[in-house]
């Protein structure tokens, strides 16, 4: 668990690092897999990497690996909020 918030974190200053330097965040769109591992994000062999930068008017919603059927159970009762989550800026989009 250590390992993973540690890896959150080094996620985080890329994020930080491109929300500030044009530059950056140019090569991270561009090269995701060199920029993060040049941050020590390792992706394990064979994973392919996508960046893509939300706007004002330009939302991305990623549709994450299904999980194991006893999870599919009870993500319902978590919807909502994962909704609120993705979508907690527009609310004058559901207007």
């Amino acid at each position: 668990m250590a390992n993973e918030q540690a890896r959150k974190e080094r996620i985080a200053k890329v994020v930080v690092k491109a929300w500030k330097d044009d530059t950056f965040k140019q090569q991270l769109l561009s090269d995701p897999a060199r920029v993060l591992a040049d941050h020590d994000v390792a992706m394990p062999a064979g994973v392919t990497v996508h960046v893509h930068e939300d706007t004002a008017t330009d939302k991305h919603v990623v549709l994450p690996k299904k999980p194991d059927e006893p999870i599919l159970d009870n993500v319902h009762h978590g919807r909502v909020i994962m909704m609120e989550t993705i979508f907690g800026d527009c609310d004058d989009a559901r207007a």
